[in-house]
């Protein structure tokens, strides 16, 4: 009875996460000097509600005394062992692993910090924020890209290989920046760390120095830099610094990279990355087309009761950054850290790109930007992204149902599941290729009775040029199956019929105009999705993924 009584209470109150187990956040960033670390300790103040953070500043040996900084590394063990902690996340503000003063201490670091298990975070420079602030110090100092040149300025290289990642970065920087602004020419600069001199640095530097005076003799030219500088004082800082290195009058140096909102959300988005997803840590967004009122409130009460369990917000619309802006600021004044983005969409290509990239989990721009480059919302969120309801049996079931509502003699009846259609004929083909292999072939093996023809096609009424085409192959299957039998068109839309109405004026048929919902299968479907995006993020905790997709899914860091 006892032992019953025991595992019950188990059940009700689980035991307390294990020492080693508890996880605490480590901010590793550079001595910056008076006025930039008070800029650090306010990013990292009041960081995170639920895990104890702090911050250790390292640098490099100014004073002659010897393991200067060792005291504030015992201090940081002292801290963590404090408050329990058994694993640290340690989060490198710095804009490169490879920046050499973090090299001379990450293994110091590690040694300080056992017996507590440690695990870095990627640097800033691999996260879309950066790119974010890079444009926000672009902006605050350019007037006329085309006629201005751009310099982005790095720092931080201690040897050759070191210096070589830092350019790729500033490539990457450099490429990831272009579709946003265009500038008449741009390069990387870079020199080496403080703590590293010799031959390659001075060489490095002298190279940086003949590319800036070439650009400023040629006109406006614009140095950014992207590093995380020192700042003694207002007036001592590596902005100051670079005013007097660079004394040229077309040269305009834009703030450094600190201070900026940005960074205290991307410290937020690493520690997100890494801690346990739980049932209080989760939310989801769900993304429909989104139309009038009775189409958005007929989507909400298509939603399982999930969606009441965890805080919820819909983003309405076709991957809009202010829809999916204001989803996420919903979560995030939840208190969501780990978020399923869920596409109501029947392919998982429909939009994929687009509301990726917003979420920040893709750096290419979407392929097609019709309406320009989309703005990306600055979130600490951890997201993955799922979508495309159109393959899966359930939805085949929905359409075999749709099928029996209306009909009559199957023997004599032609059925034509009409879809909206993609604009890329090539997408369309595959769209309805999919449609064939997986929904009609699952509907003709699950139907009582066969019908004389089950065929998928699409209006693609958005482009008047494709519907052209469009609606004279529907035309001419509706009139050959009303040759001797009868045509049934199935709305193979998420909610009703839209304007197919209007365009198959004239044509004899009967339709089916209810569209996908309401039906359980699509409220089952939106649950089994959802549950997968929490498996998803779970694993991804587990194992850290990258921001790589996996299966259908995209994750976040």
């Amino acid at each position: 009875m006892l032992r019953w009584l025991f595992l019950f209470i188990l059940c009700i109150f689980p035991p307390l996460t294990s020492a080693s187990e508890r996880i605490g956040v480590l901010v590793v960033a550079m001595d910056r000097g008076a006025v930039g670390n008070q800029e650090l300790a306010a990013t990292v103040a009041d960081l995170d509600p639920d895990y104890p953070v702090k911050l250790l500043l390292i640098g490099p040996d100014y004073q002659g005394i010897e393991n200067g900084y060792a005291a504030y590394m015992e201090a940081a063990r002292a801290f963590l062992h404090e408050h329990g902690v058994g694993k640290v996340i340690a989060i490198p503000l710095f804009v490169s692993e490879a920046d050499h003063l973090l090299g001379l201490f990450r293994s110091q670091i590690e040694t300080a910090m056992a017996p507590a298990v440690l695990t870095w975070t990627p640097a800033l420079g691999e996260s879309y924020l950066l790119r974010e602030i890079l444009l926000d110090r672009i902006r605050s100092v350019s007037k006329t890209p085309a006629a201005e040149r751009l310099v982005l300025w790095l720092s931080g290289a201690g040897d050759t290989g070191g210096a070589a990642t830092l350019r790729s970065l500033g490539e990457r920087l450099l490429d990831d920046i272009r579709p946003f602004v265009s500038f008449a020419e741009t390069e990387v600069a870079l020199t080496y760390s403080r703590t590293a001199g010799g031959p390659e640095a001075e060489a490095a530097e002298a190279e940086t120095a003949t590319l800036v005076n070439r650009f400023a003799e040629a006109g406006r030219t614009l140095i950014i830099p992207s590093v995380v500088g020192l700042k003694f004082t207002p007036n001592m800082s590596l902005e100051t610094m670079l005013k007097r290195r660079y004394t040229h009058a077309n040269i305009h140096i834009a703030e450094s990279v600190m201070p900026h909102s940005a960074v205290r959300t991307w410290l937020r988005r690493m520690i997100n990355r890494h801690v346990p997803v739980t049932k209080d840590t989760i939310g989801f967004i769900i993304m429909p087309h989104g139309s009038t009122a009775p189409y958005n409130d007929g989507i909400i009460a298509a939603m399982p009761d999930m969606v009441r369990r965890y805080p919820t917000a819909f983003a309405f619309g076709m991957a809009s950054p202010f829809a999916i802006g204001q989803a996420v600021n919903e979560l995030e004044a939840a208190g969501v850290r780990h978020g399923v983005f869920l596409r109501l969409y029947a392919m998982s290509h429909h939009f994929r790109e687009a509301s990726d990239y917003i979420l920040g989990l893709r750096m290419a721009p979407p392929a097609h930007n019709h309406g320009g480059v989309p703005e990306r919302v600055r979130t600490s969120v951890r997201f993955v992204t799922t979508g495309g309801y159109q393959p899966d049996p359930l939805i085949s079931e929905i359409l075999k149902d749709r099928i029996l509502e209306v009909s009559q003699d199957p023997s004599q009846e032609s059925i034509l599941l009409l879809s909206h259609g993609s604009r890329s004929d090539k997408a369309n083909a595959a769209d309805l290729a999919l449609i064939t292999e997986h929904n009609i072939a699952t509907i003709k093996a699950i139907l009582p009775a066969p019908f004389r023809d089950i065929r998928a096609m699409s209006l693609r009424e958005d482009w008047p040029d494709k519907r052209a085409e469009a609606l004279r192959e529907i035309r001419a299957f509706i009139e050959q199956a009303n040759n001797g039998g009868q045509a049934i068109v199935i709305s193979n839309r998420l909610y009703g019929s839209g304007s197919y109405g209007t365009y198959l004026d004239g044509l004899e048929y009967v339709m089916n105009g209810q569209g996908l919902i309401p039906h359980p299968n699509f409220t089952r479907w939106v649950e089994k999705s959802l549950r997968e995006g929490i498996a998803v993020l779970k694993a991804g905790a587990k194992g850290q993924l990258t921001e790589a997709a996996v299966d259908h899914h995209s994750t976040s860091h």
